[in-house]
């Protein structure tokens, strides 16, 4: 009698079960791709987070995070889950959950599963990216901006977008747009910025090199040209950001800026 009870209870729980299979078509079937099977992780993701917020499980959020989070310069990297959920208003509020609850993730491209025109991002099912545009975000930056501005030198504050910050072996790189205006300024590695840089320049240009992030930032001075390569993005095998400096046509050096 007992292992027919146990036989019914198995084959009643396997009647109520979802598949994997099915709970993968499930999840592809909410989300927009040519490719079901290469983004079926991120597809499911995406639902997943939707289901979340829902319910405002911010610990289901945060577990789907593949941390450090990113966020605008000078904002420091969202390191692990407890950082991000004493940080959850700068991500999610009432404009931007409904947001995310009203639109079917996407490919784009084939940069991979995106939702809300690259509001978060998926990679390998996990978040890779979530772009703040709430409220709290911003006066959070806008605090981190006016806190970083005592520690640099005046001509580098009151910048509207920290465009690069990055170090070579020799020389601390900031290149900044001030308005309308990109300006580069280097630092001595190791010297404090509050002090005047090496090197200041303005009137750089800026090459978006295409739609996966990379982009080629341009200064020159007296024959001289300085070309910040900026490896944020979707990469290849080189992921790195490099400092190039080059006399007329030839080149000075290239060095990696991390």
């Amino acid at each position: 009698m007992k292992t027919q009870l146990l036989w019914l209870t198995l084959a009643l729980a396997a009647s109520f079960a979802l598949p994997c299979s099915a709970q993968t078509t499930a999840a592809t079937d909410q989300c927009e791709t040519d490719d079901p099977t290469t983004y079926a992780a991120d597809c499911a993701a995406a639902a997943k987070l939707k289901t979340a917020l829902k319910s405002n499980d911010r610990q289901t959020v945060a577990n789907l995070i593949d941390f450090p989070l990113q966020r605008v310069s000078p904002l420091p990297p969202i390191r692990n889950a407890k950082e991000f959920l004493v940080h959850w208003d700068e991500y999610f509020d009432a404009v931007t959950t409904k947001q995310l609850l009203d639109e079917k993730p996407s490919q784009y491209g084939w940069r991979g599963i995106a939702m809300v025109n690259g509001m978060v991002w998926f990679k390998e099912g996990r978040i890779t990216a979530i772009n703040e545009n709430t409220a709290a975000a911003e006066k959070a930056l806008k605090d981190a901006k006016e806190g970083e501005a005592k520690a640099l030198y005046p001509a580098a504050r009151g910048y509207d977008r920290l465009v690069q910050h990055c170090s070579t072996k020799t020389l601390q790189v900031r290149a900044q747009k001030h308005g309308d205006d990109l300006r580069y300024f280097a630092w001595k590695r190791g010297a404090p910025l509050s002090g005047k840089p090496q090197l200041a320049l303005r009137n750089g240009t800026y090459e978006d090199a295409g739609s996966d992030g990379h982009a080629t930032l341009t200064f020159k001075n007296n024959g001289y040209t300085y070309q910040l390569d900026n490896g944020a993005g979707i990469c290849g095998e080189d992921c790195n950001s490099y400092l190039t400096v080059l006399k007329g046509q030839k080149t000075v050096s290239r060095q990696v800026c991390k």
